[in-house]
């Protein structure tokens, strides 16, 4: 499989961002850096480099690598963030899974907060409604088949377009399989509350215009449920 490795940045650490970028480098073919508009333009070695300007935001990012692995003929993308929170050593693990499955997520046990953690519980809990056996929705290390990625209608230019991207995948039968994995927590996080109410009017608003695609037993939950949640969310804004 020809695979690409896909790194946004944004403000990080040179020093941090080229150990990824060089671990990443010893288990897929190319690695691509997305600098989303950092204050000072990223200087790396052993990768190509693209970079928005200004900033646009993570989920632009990934569009704009998912559209360069398209365009270069990759086989297998995979997702991961620069901080060094993933470790690049597990992507072996996705490349074997990817085998088996055409989506891959990697499912975290820690976290950089408890309030991180908890609030990635609790949106977490609506997706395992949709896709069983899935603990992290908004986990950025993953693995995607080029092949089904094109089937894929995904837009959002921030921090909902993983979980967009889950939501898309229910909807094309495209098959999600998991990876446990390890992480290194770091203290700073670009993901807002703001980010996890759009998240959820996200989800609430994609129930309500595609709940033929579910099951009865869960349109009889999920449906009322978008319509409570999209007013729980508006009042909180």
């Amino acid at each position: 499989m020809n695979s690409l490795a896909i790194i946004p940045c944004y403000n990080e650490k040179v020093e941090i961002v080229q150990e990824v970028v060089d671990k990443a480098k010893k288990y897929v073919n190319e690695v691509l850096v997305i600098d989303d508009g950092s204050k000072i333009p990223v200087k790396l070695k052993n990768c190509k480099i693209l970079r928005n300007e200004p900033n646009k935001g993570k989920g632009f990012s990934l569009i704009r690598g998912f559209d360069f692995g398209k365009k270069n003929n990759f086989d297998v993308l995979i997702t991961l963030d620069s901080d060094g929170e993933h470790l690049p050593e597990e992507i072996p693990l996705f490349l074997e899974k990817i085998r088996d499955y055409d989506f891959v997520i990697g499912q975290r046990k820690s976290y950089r907060s408890f309030k991180r953690k908890a609030l990635n519980y609790f949106a977490t809990f609506w997706f395992m409604l949709l896709i069983p056996g899935i603990r992290d929705m908004y986990c950025g290390f993953r693995a995607i088949k080029v092949e089904k990625l094109k089937k894929m209608e995904i837009e959002d230019s921030d921090f909902e377009l993983e979980p967009e991207m889950l939501l898309d995948a229910v909807k094309k039968k495209i098959k999600i399989g998991f990876v446990n994995i390890k992480t290194n927590p770091v203290e700073k996080s670009h993901l807002k509350f703001k980010n996890y109410l759009r998240t959820n009017d996200m989800y609430d608003r994609w129930i309500l215009e595609n709940y033929k695609y579910l099951k009865f037993g869960k349109r009889l939950i999920l449906v009322p449920s978008a319509y409570i949640g999209l007013k729980i969310t508006k009042l909180l804004r």
